[in-house]
């Protein structure tokens, strides 16, 4: 078993479990409901998700599955996508 650690803000310590059935942590982002996601497959297959669409789940859970790979592809990086900003002229 994997233990990935980190803080949020100051007084926060979450920690998120990596078992064989939910394999590998890639990546952790903070985000808010505004915000979209990418997540890139080791195939070069990416997809764009509005981060509002996600279940949100408490206390203990094995997680919300995002994206759906065949046995021998893995999800290689996620992505915080940028709000556009207006260019001024």
């Amino acid at each position: 078993m994997n233990l990935l650690v980190r803080t949020v803000a100051v007084k926060v310590l979450s920690v998120i479990r990596s078992w064989k059935k939910t394999g590998n942590v890639v990546g952790v982002k903070a985000v808010n409901e505004g915000n979209e996601i990418m997540l890139i497959t080791t195939e070069g297959i990416i997809i764009r998700l509005q981060c509002s669409d996600i279940s949100v789940l408490g206390r203990i859970t094995s997680g919300v599955k995002l994206m759906d790979v065949a046995e021998n592809i893995t999800v290689a990086s996620i992505a915080k996508v940028r709000e556009e900003r207006e260019e001024f002229i």
